[in-house]
This record gives C-alpha cells, structure tokens and sequence, in this order.
C-alpha cells in the first residue's frame, strides 16, 4: 500500500492541472484512489487522523492537534521546509486512544463510499458540491441538519449527476462550472421546497 500511495502523490504532481488540484483537494483527490483500501474508524478525541498498516508489518500512525490548519498548511506547502507552530505531543491522549467502528445506523452517510467509483470522475464534485451547498443551506438555518443527508443522497442518485460517474475532469473549468451548477441545484430545490403550501 505504500508503494502505491506513493506512486498516487508522483503521479498526482506531474501536471499543472493535478497541481492545482493538489492545493485545494489533495487528501480527498488521493483517498479516492484508495478509498476501497479504507476502514473507517471514529477517534471521539479527534487526535489521530489516520492508522496505516502496511504488507511489512509496520503501522504508522498521523496524529496532529484538533485543528484543519494543519492538514491545510500541509497541502500548500507539502514540498518545501516551511513550519508550522503546533503544540507538543500530547502523550495523555496517546496514551488514552479510544476508537470505535462505525455505526451504520447512527452515522450512515458512511454509506457515500459505496456510490464512489473505482476511478477518479466528476461525481466526487458533484458529491463535494452538494455537501458544501446543503451545509451551506444548514448553517443559513434553511434545512434541518438531518436534511443534509437525505437531500445529499437524492441528489447524488439523480440521473443527471450519476453519468458523471463516467467522466473525468480535463480541466479546472470543468469543475468548476459542476460545482457551480450544483451548488444552484440545491439552493432552488430547497427555497422550492420551502415556499411550497
């Protein structure tokens, strides 16, 4: 595995576009490469990030503070030697490490893995899209938060965004006019919904 996690972040630089992508997806753009290699555990103390285990034996853990600044900082700056001002290892939560499988009952928008396909396509923006505008539409107190779910999946099964399933991004346009074009989808199907007596 991680040769071929490997052989992903190579191939993910080699070009302009892919470098692009790296600076605004390049955690979800590389999972979705490996997502069928992933088991999904919930860490209530959010400290570890990710388990590798690894065909030698070795399992290597990445743990950082509670905190998207630095995953975020990362991805930016994944190729250089610049720093970050992070805490000290905090040895009392290693030390304390609870982690549960998932409950598919209790959190089943894990179940979004399984309408992924085994290659890299439109239909991750158009999963992505769809989740930043319905959180949008929660945070504008314009759905309920259980909403997010079930309005997130009956997008995502619409005809229209599962051919996306089988195409693939050539340029940045292409995601962008997808992200945008999603994004006005849910925002008129929930205003609709809303004003319908």
């Amino acid at each position: 595995m991680e040769k071929y996690f490997i052989y992903i972040v190579k191939l993910f630089y080699k070009s302009s576009f892919k470098s692009y992508l790296k600076k605004i997806n390049f955690f979800c753009f590389t999972l979705l490469y490996i997502y069928l290699l992933l088991k999904i555990l919930i860490h209530p103390k959010s400290y570890v990030h990710a388990l590798l285990k690894f065909n030698n034996g070795m399992i290597k853990i990445i743990a950082h503070e509670t905190t998207m600044k630095i995953p975020i900082f990362n991805t930016l700056y994944f190729s250089t030697n610049q720093k970050i001002q992070s805490n000290d290892i905090n040895l009392k939560t290693l030390n304390s490490l609870d982690f549960k499988t998932v409950d598919l009952l209790r959190y089943p928008m894990v179940k979004i893995m399984n309408f992924l396909p085994n290659h890299h396509s439109l239909f991750e923006t158009v999963i992505v899209s769809a989740n930043d505008a319905l959180v949008e539409c929660f945070l504008d107190k314009k759905i309920k938060f259980t909403d997010i779910q079930k309005k997130l999946f009956n997008t995502i099964k619409l005809k229209e965004f599962l051919k996306y399933k089988n195409i693939s991004p050539r340029k940045v346009n292409d995601i962008i006019e997808l992200k945008n074009y999603v994004r006005l989808k849910i925002l008129k199907n929930v205003y609709k919904s809303r004003y319908v007596i």
